[in-house]
This record gives structure tokens, C-alpha cells and sequence, in this order.
């Protein structure tokens, strides 16, 4: 039976777009439902939300308490004395820190005037991280303190890439193997065929 070179690229073609339909639908399909089924972990204890020493307090609040992978966590800190006033001028270190990794992601350090400040953070690991924050007295600041250190866990959500963003990477994914089947095509269409004969032996002839 004769094999058409170019039913043969066809039909591979169709079966290469398949196999990566077949895969980004199970991709998709694993980060939407991912964690579903993993070990339940043990409940964590109340985020802190505030430190105190020497009749200073700092405290945090985060909105939301959990993040999300490219979404704004809102970070809102502040100093006060005992009485609840607030220290003016004081020295913020804010530390974001890759809790699966060990390692720190960002970190910078600025003065607040009034003592609060309102810092937007952005996530783009879907993992655990940790907010560390420092407050210290600044330059002439309204008080003199010991350093708070204040730890926050971020639960940080992943988010799986839009439908367009998959569909865009099966074609990056399919275009060498297309170029590569157009370049052959031709190739194989332009190739002498070999026929195929039955040689009858002289027994057969005389039959």
C-alpha cells in the first residue's frame, strides 16, 4: 500500500496539537485545583499583630491578611507610647522573606514623620512568606525606644496563567515542529517513489 507523505504530516500535525491541548488542560486543571488532596496542616496560631517593650507598642495591620500573586497587600505600621500617642520620626525596616526558599525578596528601610506608615507589597511567589518589620527611633525622633520587631506570615495565593497565556505557549511550543514539517513536506513530495514489482518464477509461468 502506498504511504502519502502528506497525509502522514497532516495526521502528525493533528496528533502534536492534541497531545498539547491534552497538556495544558491538565495544567490548568492542576493549578486551579492545586493543594485539593495534600495533608492538612496543623492550624496555625493568631497572626501577631502587635509588639510591645518598655511601654512602647508597635503594631501591624494587613490588608488583606492574606495575598495573592500580583495583587497589593496593604502593610500599615505604628508607633505609640503608652498613653497611645504616636512617635513621631521613626526608622521602619520592612523585610519580605521567601519562607519556602529561605531567602529575602525585598528589603528597605525609610523614616516616618509622623510615626505610620502605608506600604503596598506585591507577591509573585504563591507560597508562605514573612513580613518583618523593625522599628527603631530616627533622627530626632519624639521618643527614645528599644528596636520592635514585629513577624507577620503571608499565606500568598497562586494564580494560574489566563487561558490566552496557555494557548499562546502551545503555539511557541508548536511552531518548530510546524516549521519543521513545512520544510519537509516538499522534500517528501518531490521523492521518487519506488515501485513495487512481482517477479513471476518460471513454475508459476508454466502454471
Amino acid at each position: 500500500m502506498k504511504r502519502n507523505p502528506l497525509a502522514w504530516a497532516i495526521a502528525g500535525v493533528a496528533a502534536i496539537a492534541a497531545i498539547a491541548l491534552l497538556v495544558v488542560a491538565v495544567i490548568g486543571e492542576g493549578e486551579r485545583y492545586g493543594g485539593h488532596g495534600e495533608e492538612e496542616h496543623a492550624p496555625q496560631a493568631a497572626p501577631q499583630r502587635e509588639v510591645t517593650n518598655g511601654g512602647y507598642k508597635l503594631s501591624i495591620t494587613l490588608t488583606p491578611d492574606a495575598g495573592k500573586v500580583g495583587e497589593v497587600v496593604t502593610i500599615v505600621g505604628r508607633v505609640a507610647d503608652a498613653s497611645g500617642n504616636m512617635v513621631r520620626n521613626v526608622r521602619f525596616e520592612l523585610t519580605s522573606h521567601h519562607l519556602e526558599d529561605d531567602v529575602e525578596v525585598f528589603k528597605t528601610t525609610f523614616v516616618a514623620p509622623d510615626g505610620v506608615f502605608n506600604w503596598g507589597n506585591q507577591f509573585w511567589d504563591g507560597t508562605e512568606h514573612e513580613i518583618r518589620i523593625t522599628a527603631s527611633p530616627g533622627p530626632e525622633a519624639s521618643a527614645q525606644f528599644a528596636p520592635l520587631t514585629l513577624r507577620r506570615i503571608v499565606e500568598v495565593e497562586a494564580v494560574p496563567p489566563s487561558v490566552g497565556v496557555q494557548v499562546r505557549a502551545m503555539l511557541w511550543l508548536l511552531l518548530p515542529v510546524a516549521l519543521g514539517l513545512a520544510a519537509g513536506i516538499p522534500l517528501g513530495l518531490r521523492a521518487p517513489r519506488r515501485a513495487t514489482t512481482f517477479e513471476r518464477t518460471p513454475a508459476a509461468a508454466h502454471a
